[in-house]
């Protein structure tokens, strides 16, 4: 009887972990496109780089015109000082910050959101280039004003 090589008989190794990591990756980009906040990360010029699908509802726009824009363009011009101190403080800090912030919705509408952001870089290896925060906007608060 001829012997079975060991690649017809089962999967390989490589391939068995390229197919477990595909399924995390598609429950990790679920989890975060679908939770019921907002996603949103900035770099350190405050253009998005990357936004969940319920962060663009949240904000009334599709994600593809959410991202490379300046995330202030959707907050009230009243609250674009609060936006400005609260980076300041996640690029100061190791810490979360967090603050409540007047947002602006494609649609003219606000309302207010409560922000939490931290930092993907630590403070002592930060540089101008390549800081990167991610926010969070609770959905909770938006949705009572801005209906999903």
């Amino acid at each position: 009887m001829p012997k079975k090589r060991a690649s017809q008989s089962k999967p390989a190794p490589t391939l068995r972990k390229r197919t477990e990591l595909g399924h995390s990756r598609d429950r990790f980009n679920d989890l975060y496109d679908f939770a019921p906040v907002g996603y949103v990360t900035l770099d350190d010029d405050g253009t998005v780089i990357e936004a969940s699908l319920t962060a663009a509802t949240m904000l009334g726009v599709e994600r593809n015109r959410l991202v490379g824009r300046k995330f202030t363009r959707f907050v009230a011009p009243s609250a674009q000082d609060t936006l400005y101190l609260h980076r300041s403080a996640v690029f100061d800090c190791d810490e979360k910050q967090a603050c409540d912030i007047l947002l602006r919705r494609a649609d003219g509408t606000q309302s207010f959101a409560r922000m939490e952001t931290a930092s993907a870089i630590p403070p002592r290896t930060r540089g101008t280039a390549g800081a990167r925060s991610s926010t969070s906007t609770g959905a909770r608060r938006l949705r009572k004003s801005w209906p999903a």
